[in-house]
């Protein structure tokens, strides 16, 4: 189980899989398919990051910094 650092305590990939499950984005695609070892990066569009900022605000920092704890860079372009 992957355990992530965030003030106020850890988080686990499951607890933050059930946190973005509930919001109109796709980032839960984007934690499913991060966890395959193959994938070693995301790369994304700016207008797509600022449409899950303004539908989930909370959830992209999130789904960003369980990303760079894995080693995977995030590249927007």
């Amino acid at each position: 189980m992957v355990s992530l650092r965030f003030v106020g305590g850890a988080m686990t990939v499951e607890e933050l899989l059930a946190q973005v499950k509930g919001s109109s984005t796709d980032l839960m695609r984007i934690i499913e398919a991060a966890e395959r070892p193959e994938w070693r990066a995301w790369w994304g569009a700016l207008r797509a990051v600022q449409a899950w900022e303004r539908r989930a605000p909370g959830a992209w920092p999130r789904v960003r910094s369980w990303l760079d704890s894995q080693g995977k860079p995030v590249v927007i372009v």
